[in-house]
């Protein structure tokens, strides 16, 4: 990442690879502005969604190389 900070924080790595349900009620609020204004920790720990409503894709699509 050309020298930047890099921070640790939970679900980082999940949004390595997803699959967004465009017809949840929850995701009507990622628009332009809230997607250009938000935090990356926002975006990546997907806080907009309850935990129960975080899902999975198997893992032979969604690995990391020696992780």
């Amino acid at each position: 990442m050309d020298g930047a900070v890099q921070t640790v924080y939970p679900r980082k790595n999940w949004s390595s690879m997803v699959l967004y349900n465009c017809g949840h009620p929850k995701n009507k609020v990622l628009t332009p502005e809230v997607v250009n204004s938000q935090t990356g920790a926002y975006l990546h720990r997907f806080q907009w969604l309850d935990d129960g409503e975080i899902g999975e894709v198997p893992f032979v699509w969604n690995f990391l190389i020696d992780v």
